[in-house]
């Protein structure tokens, strides 16, 4: 499995395929100065994103933990419960679940992440979106995840530079 780009910026969510420009972390022995043609050097822009992104799932359940335990102070009484005025706290509950196991798989994923990432523009490829693993659900590890505008415009330029000459 490789992280992607995908490029396709208007691709349809019924079309079966995307394109996305596949990436590769730096290497001890890269010189990011003096890389290939059609690799774009993005640092280490989806590193942080991920860190951002534990670090606000980190602040959100630490307030859901407290706001549940403000609002139900004996949990295990409110489960067995059939009390409607708690459905909405019960609800958060699971929300809560949710997000931390989004995060558990988050913290997993960002502990193989390598610092620095480099996009492998001359290996655009078309691929079926059945390959694509995460993210699939607003509750999977990348989604939300996106490069600077900065990043993409980096992108674009090698892909017309690569295959227009210009």
């Amino acid at each position: 499995m490789h992280y992607a780009v995908v490029v396709d910026k208007s691709n349809s969510i019924n079309s079966p395929v995307v394109t996305v420009v596949p990436l590769t972390s730096v290497k001890p022995h890269t010189n990011i100065k003096r890389l290939h043609r059609g690799n774009v050097f993005l640092g280490n822009e989806l590193f942080i994103h991920l860190s951002s992104k534990i670090s606000t799932l980190d602040r959100r359940i630490e307030e859901d933990i407290a706001e549940i335990q403000k609002a139900v102070p004996d949990f295990k009484t409110a489960l067995l419960s059939s009390d409607n005025e708690l459905r909405p706290t019960l609800e958060r509950f699971e929300r809560f679940q949710k997000e931390h196991e989004l995060l558990q798989r988050t913290r997993k994923e960002f502990s193989r992440m390598k610092t620095g990432s480099i996009a492998l523009v001359n290996q655009i490829r078309t691929i079926s979106k059945i390959r694509i693993y995460d993210p699939k659900t607003n509750y999977d590890v990348l989604s939300g995840v996106k490069l600077s505008n900065e990043k993409l415009d980096l992108i674009d330029n090698e892909i017309i530079s690569l295959y227009t000459g210009q």
